[in-house]
Formats: C-alpha cells, sequence, structure tokens
C-alpha cells in the first residue's frame, strides 16, 4: 500500500531522464548507526510518516529501532535531496512482497540492508540489491548451507575449518540476498538454485564482481565486498549490455551524511541522470 495514495506531483523542473549509457553511478553508502546523536534521533524521526513511526515504535530492541531509524530517515532524506522533496513526502510504495520502490515513472531505484552497527543504502538508475551481514558465529551451519546453498558450496564450505566456513557462508548469503531483493523475491527465491564462484579469501574493501556458475538470470551481475571490517556485503545489479556501472561506496555516519549531500548534490543527480535546471559540473578547481 503506498504510503501517500494519491501522491505528491512530480516537481515541474524535473527533465526527462537520459539514456542509460549517461546515467552510469550506483552509490552506497554504509553508515555507522551506532554513532546516531540523540539530537539526529529527532531530526529522522521528523522525515517519518506515522505509518513508520508506529512501526519504530513497535520495535522493541534498542538496536532494531536504531537501525530502522537511520536506515529509514536517512534514505528519506537522500530520496528528499535527489528529487526535491521533503522527506516526509517522498512517495515511497510498496510491492507485493513488501520492498519498498519510489511510486513515480521515475528510474530512480533503491535497496536498504542493516546488520549489527551499520546500515547501507544503494541508490541507482537501475534494479538492484543490497545486502549486509555482521560476522558472527552461526549455530546450525550445516544445516544453513543444505537449506541455502548449491552443492558445490557446500562443499567449499565444509573444507574450511569452522570460523572458515561460518565466512564464506556468510559471502554467498550476502550475495545471493542482495539478488533476491533485487529481484524483489526476498526469501522466495530458492538459493540452492543460485551457484557463485568465491575464492574462501575473498575479501576486496570495495564492490568485486563476482563469477556466477548458474541460477543467475540474464543481465544481472553481483558484487561482493568486506567494506567494513567483520561485515559482509552484497550488492545486485541489473544491467543492458554495454551499461558500465560507476560504483562509489562512501563509509560514513548519520550525522555526516546528512551534512554532505547537499554539498554533492548535483554530482549525484548527474550521476543518477537526473539533472535540474541550473546545475552546472563542479569545477575541479574550485575543491
Amino acid at each position: 500500500m503506498p504510503d501517500f495514495p494519491d501522491g505528491p506531483a512530480k516537481p515541474p523542473d524535473l527533465p526527462a531522464s537520459p539514456p542509460l549509457s549517461q546515467r552510469t553511478l550506483v552509490k552506497i553508502w554504509a553508515i555507522h548507526a551506532a554513532e546516531l546523536e540523540a539530537s539526529l534521533s529527532h531530526r529522522l524521526t521528523d522525515y517519518l510518516i506515522p505509518t513508520e513511526i508506529d512501526r519504530l515504535l513497535a520495535l522493541k530492541p534498542p538496536q532494531a529501532r536504531r537501525n530502522f531509524l537511520v536506515g529509514r530517515g536517512c534514505l528519506r532524506y537522500l530520496l528528499g535531496q535527489v528529487l526535491d522533496y521533503p522527506p516526509s513526502a517522498v512517495p515511497l510504495s510498496y510491492t507485493a512482497q513488501g520492498k519498498p520502490t519510489l511510486a513515480s515513472d521515475l528510474s530512480l531505484q533503491f535497496n536498504v540492508s542493516h546488520s549489527g552497527d551499520w546500515v547501507g543504502i544503494a541508490l541507482a538508475a537501475r534494479p538492484l540489491g543490497l545486502d549486509l551481514e555482521q560476522e558472527r558465529p552461526l549455530t546450525d551451519l550445516a544445516g544453513l548451507c543444505d537449506r541455502c546453498l548449491a552443492p558445490e558450496e557446500v562443499q567449499a564450505v565444509q573444507q574450511l575449518p569452522p570460523a572458515g566456513g561460518t565466512r564464506q557462508f556468510l559471502r554467498y548469503w550476502v550475495c545471493k540476498e542482495a539478488y533476491a531483493k533485487g529481484l524483489g523475491l526476498g526469501l522466495g527465491l530458492p538459493f540452492t538454485s543460485v551457484a557463485l564462484d568465491l575464492p574462501a579469501d575473498a575479501e576486496p574493501p570495495s564492490p568485486t564482481p563476482v563469477a556466477v556458475r548458474r541460477g543467475v538470470a540474464a543481465g544481472w551481475h553481483i558484487y561482493y565486498g568486506q567494506w567494513v571490517p567483520h561485515y559482509h556485503g552484497g550488492l545486485a545489479l541489473s544491467l543492458e549490455p554495454g551499461w558500465q556501472p560507476t560504483l562509489a561506496l562512501a563509509l560514513t555516519t548519520p550525522a555526516k551524511l546528512l551534512a554532505s549531500i547537499p554539498q554533492d548534490l548535483a554530482e549525484l543527480r548527474r550521476g543518477l541522470g537526473l539533472e535540474f535546471p541550473g546545475e552546472k559540473a563542479a569545477d575541479p578547481g574550485s575543491r
């Protein structure tokens, strides 16, 4: 159900989207939610709509409540800045599977994930999915492998010591979960049907392409990275032939994110193909 059934009108000065070849940016923010300040909590809460506030208050664990506030509040702020809406007026709607989307004709796509003390937000002009998982002991690793991994992936996990096997499982998991979220299926995707080739020692600090053995639809590409120590990140993108994404990862805090977006707004809009009249490219010599 849309947050705003009637939805605010599209800003009158929003230009037509340019060709995909000009919309190359895929921006990922990894936000350290543990650094959320009390004063900023009130500001982010003001960005939420009543149903989101009800959902926030219904969350009992303090960490879950904090992460939801950072994720939804920062998302509304980002989308509001990019599209020139007040944060609380950003027209979000939900698919039948519960995936939040923009209730408009824009091609702008986003995805949010949170785990532990970190929240991830990804923004692009293409369908995408994002997953972030904190490294932690898994009580039933063998059972999880049987339910979520392809046979060769199970074998790769079993060949490692317990700690290494857990890390390898989480590498597979975030990539498959990101792909499922990109498709809008969530846990409805049979994870055992997807087989990936991920080295056991893979710890790239930025999104790095993952080789696919089978089970991933044509046009979809998967990336993996250990963007934050002891956290695993997966990104899935649907790309048309010849479309080369520019992946940009920013490690930040809630306060720094809100402070930095106005400064980077023109560049961010251009990368997403949403230049507004009067915006000009930044002069490198002025920085």
